[in-house]
């Protein structure tokens, strides 16, 4: 027959039995070993808190800089991309074209800057018109007058031709005059005979005059068509310029609407394209980024990164940092190593911030303290992953962190107790 046990019975008959003797566990592990290995254990970690040491670090954002620094060309026009010349990782010389922009206006007419252009060309053709006019004009004016002295200079040889024999025959004339004189007082001839000699000497002499004035009023004439000349060819050559001057204020309208309607961006120095900001097709507006642009072939690539004040007295020159760049994640490229070259002596300005892309102004990480600029170059500035080539560029966001004050562990463990001592201190000094 079954009995049924009900927990009832079963508390009552469990509380009547009871142990008779010590039960005892046995191990399966010997006790000296356990004692030796908790002892190795104990040893182990003493060794470690007093003999073991750690690195206090920071992480700090930073970005990539290179030296030349790399500026960025700005949009003075507000217009559409029509053209791209370059791309980016190309070498461009001073001068070469990068973008092609349009800024023409449409009007109810038309396009404006066409029929604009169209007028002053025309202008421009009616001016030079003008200006060929008055230098065909002047030339023959010119002419013309050349042509009068030309004559006036054959008047003066012929004239002095006849000076010539007007004077060979003064001379002979006088000769008869004094031989008559002396004829008189020889009574070889009588009064009227030399009377009539002296008046065909002066008659002589009269002529000789009459050519010399006709000689000297030729040599006049001869100088005021040259003094004409000059005269003229300067009011020519006024007039010609008003209208060159006219040209060229025109041509100055038609460069300012050429500009207005299509302007072309070009590289101010010879260097590298790192980027460029916009695609052929997009609208733009005065101020917008277009391309960045590096100075020169060789480049040296930097990080800059900005310490608080706490972490400067911890860091100096040719200290390693580790580099985690944003566009190159860690998980599968790793980390990337480089030293310290330079820290700043002073503060950052809030306008020297404000300059960088990653400051702690601009990543919003910015606290209640100073912070100093701090400079590293990079190991590297390019490398292999899986066949291809990547390079680290101007501008790149990067994690940096940076290596601290190095203590023992037993110091870090009682670095609260530090604080306490360093309190009751100043608790004596305000006494």
């Amino acid at each position: 027959m079954k009995h049924n046990i009900t927990p009832c019975n079963y508390s009552v008959r469990n509380h009547k039995s009871s142990w008779l003797g010590k039960a005892h566990i046995i191990s399966v592990i010997p006790a000296p070993l356990i004692f030796f290995f908790s002892t190795v254990i104990a040893l182990s970690i003493i060794f470690l808190i007093f003999f073991g040491s750690y690195t206090r670090r920071i992480n700090v954002i930073g970005e990539v800089i290179t030296s030349p620094k790399t500026i960025t060309l700005f949009s003075t026009t507000q217009g559409i991309v029509t053209e791209q010349y370059v791309k980016p990782g190309d070498f461009v010389s001073r001068g070469t074209r990068l973008y092609k922009i349009d800024s023409s206006k449409i009007s109810d007419s038309g396009n404006v800057s066409i029929k604009s252009r169209s007028s002053i060309n025309r202008q421009i053709m009616l001016t030079e018109k003008i200006i060929a006019k008055i230098e065909e004009d002047k030339d023959q004016t010119l002419k013309n007058i050349q042509q009068q002295i030309d004559a006036y200079l054959r008047v003066i040889s012929t004239v002095e031709n006849l000076l010539r024999d007007a004077q060979e025959g003064l001379v002979t004339m006088e000769k008869y005059s004094n031989s008559y004189t002396k004829y008189l007082h020889k009574g070889l001839i009588n009064k009227d005979q030399l009377a009539n000699q002296k008046s065909l000497f002066y008659q002589q002499q009269g002529i000789y005059q009459s050519v010399y004035s006709q000689k000297i009023q030729a040599q006049l004439q001869v100088e005021k068509l040259k003094s004409d000349m000059i005269t003229t060819s300067v009011e020519f050559d006024n007039r010609i310029s008003e209208y060159q001057y006219q040209r060229s204020e025109l041509e100055i309208k038609l460069a300012n609407i050429d500009l207005n309607e299509a302007m072309l961006v070009t590289a101010p120095y010879d260097g590298l394209v790192e980027s460029l900001s916009v695609t052929p097709g997009q609208m733009i507006n005065t101020g917008d980024s277009l391309a960045q642009l590096s100075p020169g072939k060789d480049r040296l690539y930097y990080l800059v990164f900005w310490l608080p004040n706490n972490s400067i007295p911890y860091v100096k020159i040719g200290d390693r940092i580790n580099i985690r760049y944003d566009a190159f994640p860690y998980e599968k490229f790793g980390q990337f190593g480089g030293h310290i070259i330079s820290i700043s002596n002073v503060a950052a300005s809030y306008q020297e911030l404000k300059s960088y892309s990653n400051s702690p102004i601009i990543s919003n990480t910015m606290t209640n303290q100073s912070y100093y600029k701090v400079t590293a170059i990079l190991d590297e500035n390019r490398f292999i992953y899986q066949g291809s080539s990547m390079e680290i560029s101007s501008n790149m966001r990067a994690q940096t962190t940076v290596f601290l004050e190095k203590r023992y562990l037993y110091q870090w463990m009682f670095t609260p107790f530090y604080g306490i001592k360093s309190s009751l201190m100043e608790q004596d000094i305000g006494k």
